[in-house]
């Protein structure tokens, strides 16, 4: 993780301490349930009753959509003739031309939470298990989805999948979107080969710099990559599975990655991956105050003694700072 420090005067209190980022607060629903994973710097938080998810950063700060209505991140699978969702948080039904994924199993394990579901279709069935991993790699924290597809059935049978993430960035829900250096202010997609390596995504006045990696050694290339508006009823908020860009103005910023469909023999599972995070930095200003000083009375040394200090420490990263040590007890100048 990159370490850069700036300061107007370095000068040490005694004692151990926490900061976390400024302005961030942790916001926890009082009546949306919850399945964790983190790893102290990155932490998805997947709502119990429908799979949908979030991402939050060190110190709680959103990485993907949070509010009133909860989460928006969604998942559909696409297989014998239907497509299946886990978008179903607030929807008095899930959206037309989709069906919710049935006795949706959330378990969170030691390392991840996973989603698990089996479609049928009279003799036929098809098992879809999701992965939300927290992971680092030098100083790109993000959540590895990892969605795998299991053919139960006897026959031969075609699935693809899908994800749509909803971008917010502390409390940002419209973000300056780039992909290959440059700024996506318009629905459009890209695909097959044309398909980008990554997308970053950044918000004034934020420290937090998103990246999404298509194409690494922990993603597997979608066929199809769509940068667009979310909305609760509409565009990217309600994709079924075709989704042509509309060409309008983005006013919220979303992402839909879709794998197509693929025939998969009885018995086959295959396995789909992508990742989303920041970057992170650690970095502190730190300006220190001390009260007039000059000789006593005689000359013979300095008044007031002793003299008193005041540090201003401000946390101007993006991960907690911890065991800080100030000057000592007796230290001269």
């Amino acid at each position: 993780m990159r370490n850069c420090f700036s300061a107007l005067l370095i000068c040490f209190l005694p004692g151990m301490f926490l900061l976390t980022p400024v302005a961030v607060q942790s916001q926890q629903s009082s009546v949306l349930d919850f399945a964790r994973a983190g790893n102290g710097v990155i932490e998805v938080l997947v709502e119990r009753s429908s799979g949908q998810f979030r991402i939050e950063a060190a110190g709680g700060a959103p990485l993907l959509f949070r509010g009133k209505k909860g989460v928006t991140a969604y998942s559909n699978l696409h297989a014998l003739n239907n497509t299946w969702t886990t978008n179903k948080l607030h929807r008095p039904a899930v959206p037309l031309g989709t069906l919710a994924l049935p006795n949706l199993l959330i378990e969170e394990l030691i390392d991840r939470v996973r989603l698990s579901a089996t479609v049928k279709k009279g003799q036929d069935s098809v098992r879809f298990v999701q992965d939300l991993i927290p992971s680092v790699e030098g100083d790109y924290a993000y959540i590895n989805i990892v969605t795998s597809i299991e053919n139960l059935s006897q026959e031969a049978i075609s699935v693809g999948t899908m994800l749509m993430l909803d971008i917010m960035i502390g409390e940002a829900d419209t973000v300056d979107l780039s992909v290959e250096s440059m700024r996506i202010t318009h629905e459009r997609d890209w695909r097959a080969a044309a398909v980008p390596a990554e997308y970053q995504a950044a918000a004034a006045g934020s420290p937090y710099r998103i990246r999404g990696r298509l194409r690494s050694a922990t993603a597997d290339t979608p066929d199809r990559f769509v940068a667009g508006n979310w909305q609760f009823n509409g565009y990217l908020g309600t994709t079924v599975w075709d989704y042509d860009p509309s060409g309008l103005s983005i006013t919220d910023d979303a992402v839909l990655l879709r794998w197509d469909d693929q025939i998969l023999a009885p018995g086959e599972n295959r396995i789909v991956r992508t990742d989303y995070g920041y970057t992170t930095f650690t970095d502190l200003s730190l300006i220190c105050e001390i009260d007039d000083i000059g000789y006593n009375n005689d000359s013979s040394g300095y008044a007031p003694d002793p003299v008193a200090f005041r540090a201003i420490v401000r946390n101007t990263g993006v991960l907690p700072l911890s065991a800080l040590d100030l000057l000592s007890p007796g230290a001269s100048i």
